[in-house]
């Protein structure tokens, strides 16, 4: 439930206004008995929040419903009532504590047990980011693109915040652009394009990499997004420099060994990995540990596909136009998740939904490419699924 989650609710819920307010069943429905009931605390401090407006997000099927809102008690307490029960429903309860959401699961009433208590916890906030730490920083080349000369990356950062404060980055504090939460990129990088929470955040790029208020909540938070960068040299040799804004444990390069070569004085050779079932789709990996704040990565890529004939501007032959590059992208980050070590972070995301979406993607590009599916509906259709696959592969704050 981002800002923009949140913009669409709103304009849904002038729209019913006035039937809520005549006292109209909100879904046009029967009035039924569910209830979601709870209580708001301050995990940091461990005193309950009264007076905080608790909001709750509910859809049938997938088509959203108008959000309700209820206001804590002296106690914290809050509670929603007269709520459809069913299979079909499912409720969120949400709540903005200074400046930053937080979010408790999912939720569904049944006949059988109308009534859920979810208890919601939020952190007090801070801007001092000297207690934040990246457990590991991976990046992968996904592919080199000869038509445009240009390497793809996805480069996921696992934050860890170890206090009982949640970090919010602030453009506008003492360290000015320094409050934001920093990501390092090789020079010249461009098509950044972010996934899950942070695609809904505020993002200042620079030529070194980029600036986002995404909040840190205490735990784990893990961040992921794409980018690429072009390469001139018509030797084909790329070589760049990174720098890690933040104290890491590791730093991983996965780089496929059927195209360029790639090599770093400041990492170690570490074992290949093979993370598909095609043939040749081996990855060499290089480690880095122990890298304290400001360590710079020098990295070079060598025998690179070069393009003979001039490059035009305006190339199509752009990654984020590529169905193929899209499914490898998708492919690539659900490997990655299945053999992430710390993927109990992910239980909250539901199995059935993610494969029932990878399995969407590969539908939809067959309909497309046979020509059953017309462009418009395509991308439209393509960039919900993306999205919300996107974002379920990605970390989610866990609630409270």
């Amino acid at each position: 439930m981002g800002r923009k989650l949140r913009s669409v609710l709103a304009s849904l819920y002038l729209l019913t206004a006035m039937a809520a307010v005549l006292g109209a069943p909100i879904t046009g429905e029967a009035a039924t008995s569910g209830v979601i009931a709870g209580s708001l605390h301050n995990a940091t401090s461990g005193e309950p929040i009264s007076g905080a407006r608790v909001k709750l997000y509910w859809a049938k099927g997938q088509e959203p419903q108008p959000e309700r809102t209820a206001t804590t008690d002296a106690d914290g307490r809050y509670r929603f009532d007269r709520l459809p029960t069913g299979d079909d429903y499912g409720y969120v309860v949400y709540t903005v504590f200074q400046g930053v959401e937080y979010t408790s699961e999912r939720t569904a009433l049944t006949n059988a047990k109308p009534t859920a208590t979810i208890p919601l916890r939020a952190y007090a906030s801070t801007n001092d980011d000297s207690a934040i730490r990246v457990k590991q920083v991976s990046t992968v080349v996904l592919d080199v693109n000869k038509e445009s000369q240009a390497m793809f990356a996805l480069q996921t950062y696992v934050f860890d915040n170890p206090t009982k404060r949640t970090f919010r980055p602030v453009v506008d504090g003492p360290r000015g652009p320094m409050g934001l939460l920093r990501f390092s990129l090789p020079p010249n990088a461009n098509q950044l394009s972010a996934m899950g929470e942070l695609s809904s955040r505020e993002v200042i790029q620079t030529d070194r990499g980029f600036g986002t208020d995404l909040p840190l909540r205490p735990g784990q938070t893990e961040v992921s997004f794409t980018y690429q960068v072009p390469y001139r040299d018509p030797s084909g040799v790329l070589t760049f420099e990174m720098t890690m804004p933040y104290l890491a444990g590791e730093f991983r390069l996965m780089t496929p060994q059927k195209q360029a070569k790639f090599t770093s004085p400041n990492l170690t050779a570490d074992k290949p990995q093979k993370l598909f079932r095609n043939p040749g789709d081996t990855f060499d990996v290089m480690l880095a540990s122990d890298l304290p704040a400001r360590t710079k990565l020098k990295i070079s890529a060598s025998n690179l596909p070069v393009n003979i004939h001039p490059l035009r501007v305006g190339n199509p032959m752009l990654w984020g136009g590529s169905a193929g590059l899209l499914m490898f992208l998708v492919t690539a980050a659900y490997v990655l998740w299945r053999r992430s070590p710390d993927k109990d972070v992910y239980a909250h995301s539901t199995s059935e939904e993610r494969d029932g979406l990878v399995a969407a993607l590969a539908a939809l590009e067959e309909q497309h490419e046979s020509g059953a599916v017309d462009e418009r509906t395509y991308q439209r259709e393509r960039d919900l699924r993306r999205q919300r696959l996107l974002a379920l592969l990605a970390t989610s704050p866990e609630a409270g």
